[in-house]
């Protein structure tokens, strides 16, 4: 690294400058220029990376993480980024560089970039297509799952929480108004949800009245509180004087665990509470209560909370 830090304005690029010169469309409608190019191999390139607004900031530390790993024995790297151009909209474009090297020095490094942002943008829709649940447009089951355990492995120390939240007497509503209305009720929970949760958390529908809502950082136990409150609250928002309720069952990160399906399970636990105290209200999972309620579920015996 320290090579390649030292030896970054000595990157002959006489080469890659003459083709970009040469096939030039997309740089002219970018707001990456050609001296930017020169710049960001003369100069040192990592603090380019790291100040310029030309790259969509998700992508730059992942950027960086690729030019610190080049080496003699690894010289060449391939990658995806997000270019601005003039008219301020980030395109996709394929990243490949090579890296010549000369008695453990990088003397030299050419390269190409190649405009995807057509094909990613197509994977986008299907990829998004897979993942949406077809009746409340939140995520399906599959995705859900995918994406909190995604959350989870990143989580590291922080406070975050897993939501299973159940419809009361949803069976009663289709059988009284009818599946149309059911699915009404459904798509208005699912938009509510959405609503009062953050675009960096999850939202998804894993049931037919099932749903699951992961808070990322949230920073303490009485946030999550707050949250569930409102969250109970969205029921009672969706169908005007028609009473809808749902309970909820919560599973804390990491007091309750960092696995999908522990927090999964304790989070059902915690909802099934819920269901033996009345319903409509939240549960954060108590092992001494939630225990018992379990227990005394097996056996056949009342559940009262």
């Amino acid at each position: 690294i320290g090579d390649i830090d030292s030896a970054i304005g000595k990157y002959d690029l006489k080469f890659l400058v003459e083709e970009l010169n040469k096939v030039d469309e997309y740089l002219l409608n970018s707001k990456l220029s050609i001296d930017d190019v020169k710049k960001a191999f003369r100069d040192n390139g990592l603090d380019f990376i790291n100040e310029t607004e030309t790259l969509y900031i998700d992508d730059k530390e992942r950027l960086l993480g690729f030019v610190r790993s080049i080496t003699d024995t690894a010289p060449s790297i391939k990658t995806e980024i997000r270019i601005k151009m003039k008219n301020d909209v980030y395109k996709w474009f394929e990243l490949y560089a090579h890296s010549v090297w000369n008695g453990g020095r990088c003397v030299s490094m050419v390269g190409k970039l190649v405009n995807i942002d057509r094909q990613k943008r197509e994977t986008e829709i299907w990829r998004k297509a897979a993942d949406t649940d077809q009746l409340t447009g939140i995520y399906n089951k599959i995705a859900s799952h995918n994406y909190i355990m995604e959350a989870i492995e990143n989580n590291g120390d922080s406070v975050s929480a897993l939501c299973f939240i159940d419809l009361d007497n949803f069976k009663g509503i289709n059988d009284t108004f009818g599946h149309q209305f059911g699915d009404v009720v459904l798509k208005k929970v699912a938009e509510q949800l959405k609503t009062a949760v953050r675009n960096t958390d999850i939202v998804g529908r894993i049931g037919g009245d099932e749903f699951v809502v992961f808070l990322k950082n949230v920073g303490s136990k009485k946030n999550i509180i707050a949250k569930a409150e409102q969250l109970c609250s969205v029921f009672k928002l969706t169908c005007g004087e028609r009473k809808i309720s749902g309970s909820i069952g919560i599973a804390c990160i990491p007091d309750d665990g960092t696995d999908f399906e522990e927090l999964l399970g304790k989070a059902d636990s915690a909802l099934y509470c819920c269901k033996g105290r009345g319903k409509d209200c939240y549960l954060l999972y108590n092992e001494e209560i939630c225990g018992k309620i379990n227990s005394l579920s097996k056996t056949g015996e009342a559940v009262k909370v």
